[in-house]
């Protein structure tokens, strides 16, 4: 019984204490719990918002920055800081002598030519463009015309030569250099200085070319001889500017001049005085300005156009305007990408396009060889290593200031040899004259000639070789008696045939010119009646 009793007694305290363990039990648990969920959703630490504001705050700073730079980028223009007129009128400086500068009288004469206007005479043209045409005078230094063209183009000579006009220009061309002083620029910038004396100079060539054949008509040795000082003068005076489109100007008078004496030379007979008059005349070696100087001056010009197509960051370097460049060279290379390139957007484009400071190396890597090979003869130049025409052909796509500009000056040093021969030719064809008035006769070969005529013999600098001479029976039709030729650039002797469709291809052009020679004391060319 007591045992039975104590185990009552102890269900009952266990029962008692149930509640108690429970409620200690859920307490604890409730404990646990609330400590669990605070430790949940507990706030992050402040490290971690720092953190995350440092990141945001970098974000904003980054897209800020970005835009800034696309706005500079969109709103961005030329910034043209460097005056090369100052460097481009040293250069000319320093490679003429000292003495009276004739450049201001010159141009001023030039531009009152310009300014001349029409003959008052009967039957002028009262359409400017035929104006023009008669002004060419094709008929009366080319060739056959109806006799009414003739005559204008006789009576616009006469004009001419009686103003005083031309007395303004023959004074001008007396002075020992011809610097610029003056420089209009335009947008374009120093590339657009050396044009507005050119076309008038060419004109007035042309018309002294007019003189030369109406003075040996007439048997005025005396204004023959001074038309051609004339030319000669006037193709010195237009290399004062040292560019390229100087240099083929220059080429294109003495060429003018080269081309009528050798037609007066076997239209008429001069004595040995007169001969040895013209040879006094004409340039030996280059023509004004050495071709180098030119050369030098055309990269002035490129640097200009640099700074005028390109961004300025202040440390020599700036991004493409591809506006600046369609602008300049008249050209879109991204039509069919991106169509114009007007809008400021289109600045972006220059982004992915070399910067300023490499198209810079490219030129100056570029003119280096070219200022080079002008001081050499055609034949080293071709054994030079550096080849002109793959450097420009492999220059990439993006390079596209180097592919539209440097090609220009490609020409201007392509056509030395042919000038320079036409020049070296046309001193053998006075001397050869010469010996005719001497002895009565031809000489027998071309070593004949020197030293009692001309000092030496020169070569011809399209081929490297003497010159090709061969006597020939004159005809009605044909009153030469002897050709003087170039070999050509195909080095071969060809009897003096040519290129019925382009002569000149034989001096120029070693694929059309190959087999075919150039004569140089050629006839008149026909101009077809009208």
């Amino acid at each position: 019984m007591s045992g039975e009793r104590r185990t009552s007694q102890n269900r009952v305290r266990e029962t008692c204490q149930t509640p108690a363990l429970l409620l200690s039990s859920h307490m604890r648990h409730s404990a646990a719990s609330e400590t669990s969920s605070r430790a949940h959703f507990a706030p992050p630490r402040r490290g971690r918002v720092r953190k995350r504001y440092i990141i945001l705050v970098v974000t904003l700073l980054l897209l800020g920055w970005a835009g800034w730079k696309l706005l500079r980028i969109v709103s961005a223009k030329a910034n043209p800081l460097v005056d090369y007129t100052v460097q481009f009128r040293a250069l000319s400086e320093s490679a003429q002598p000292e003495g009276e500068n004739g450049w201001p009288a010159l141009s001023a004469a030039l531009a009152r030519f310009d300014a001349l206007g029409d003959p008052a005479i009967e039957g002028w043209p009262t359409d400017p463009d035929q104006s023009s045409e008669v002004k060419g005078l094709k008929a009366l230094v080319k060739g056959r015309y109806e006799p009414a063209r003739v005559e204008l183009e006789i009576a616009y000579v006469e004009f001419v030569e009686g103003s005083d006009v031309l007395r303004e220009i023959q004074a001008a061309l007396e002075a020992p250099r011809f610097v610029r002083t003056a420089f209009e620029m335009d947008d374009y910038g120093l590339i657009g200085t050396a044009l507005p004396e050119l076309r008038p100079a060419r004109a007035v060539a042309k018309v002294r070319r007019g003189s030369m054949r109406l003075a040996a008509e007439r048997g005025d040795t005396g204004e023959l001889l001074s038309a051609f000082r004339d030319l000669n003068r006037l193709a010195a005076a237009s290399t004062g500017d040292p560019c390229g489109l100087s240099q083929l100007v220059a080429g294109s008078i003495v060429q003018i001049a080269c081309e009528e004496l050798n037609c007066l030379l076997i239209e008429h007979e001069f004595d040995g005085a007169t001969c040895h008059a013209l040879l006094n005349m004409l340039p030996r070696g280059e023509i004004g300005l050495p071709l180098s100087v030119a050369l030098e001056g055309e990269r002035l010009m490129m640097h200009d156009l640099i700074q005028r197509t390109h961004t300025d960051d202040g440390n020599g370097d700036g991004l493409l305007i591809p506006s600046q460049i369609e602008r300049l060279s008249g050209h879109n290379p991204w039509t069919a990408r991106f169509g114009s390139v007007d809008h400021p957007i289109a600045n972006v484009i220059g982004i992915v396009y070399p910067r300023r400071a490499e198209t810079r190396q490219v030129v100056d890597t570029y003119m280096d060889a070219v200022v080079r090979q002008a001081r050499l003869s055609r034949f080293e130049r071709d054994a030079d290593p550096f080849d002109l025409q793959q450097f420009h052909d492999q220059l990439p796509e993006r390079q596209v200031f180097g592919r539209f500009f440097l090609p220009l000056l490609d020409r201007v040093l392509s056509s030395q040899p042919a000038w320079q021969s036409r020049l070296a030719a046309v001193r053998i064809a006075i001397a050869i004259e010469m010996y005719e008035a001497i002895h009565g006769r031809l000489p027998e070969s071309l070593d004949a000639l020197a030293p009692e005529c001309i000092e030496t013999l020169p070569i011809d600098a399209v081929s490297g070789l003497p010159f090709g001479y061969v006597q020939r029976e004159p005809t009605v039709e044909d009153p030469r008696t002897y050709l003087l030729y170039s070999l050509g650039v195909d080095l071969q002797d060809n009897g003096a045939v040519e290129f019925e469709d382009d002569p000149t291809a034989a001096l120029i052009d070693e694929v059309d010119g190959a087999g075919y020679d150039y004569v140089f004391n050629r006839l008149r060319e026909p101009v077809e009646e009208r």
